[in-house]
């Protein structure tokens, strides 16, 4: 049976306490945050963003923090007066930094939010297939330099031989 840890009526799975590949966190409507994991925290310090230092408000670039506000669940009742505020993607990040793209929901129960999310795998995958791309042509160009120093200073020692 998973325990759980229940701060201000939100319950967190302790089973993703230090999970890095998924983004937890429990907030209030201030942006005080209540509780995190691993891949929250790594998220955050990764942004540079310190949670003592006016909350997480600051991380959500698309939607913005007062767009998750201001979103009602329309009635998606999850479980026990939960609702289902925003399900989708999630750019979250620091202004003029690097935004990661996550795919999850924010919950609300009254003030109190829960942001459960995964990292874009495909966007990931994506970045991958380009990084090896531009390190085969890299060490292409290396080689190509490699051949063209040979061959230069080959015609170099040629030159001064004629002299």
């Amino acid at each position: 049976m998973e325990t759980l840890s229940c701060d201000a009526g939100i319950c967190f799975p302790e089973m993703l306490r230090h999970v890095g590949s998924v983004v937890v966190g429990v907030f209030d409507k201030d942006g005080r945050l209540i509780d995190s994991n691993a891949g929250l925290n790594s998220l955050l310090e990764f942004s540079g963003i310190q949670q003592d230092k006016g909350g997480i408000r600051q991380i959500f670039m698309q939607p913005t923090f007062e767009d998750l506000i201001a979103l009602q669940g329309g009635g998606l009742s999850i479980a026990d007066q939960v609702e289902l505020s925003f399900s989708g993607v999630l750019n979250i990040g620091k202004k003029d930094s690097t935004v990661r793209s996550l795919h999850g929901s924010v919950d609300r129960r009254g003030n109190i939010f829960m942001l459960v999310a995964e990292y874009d795998i495909n966007e990931y995958q994506r970045l991958s297939a380009s990084v090896l791309e531009m390190n085969e042509e890299m060490a292409q160009m290396q080689r190509e330099l490699k051949k063209l120093n040979a061959d230069l200073r080959e015609s170099l020692k040629t030159h001064l031989s004629l002299r």
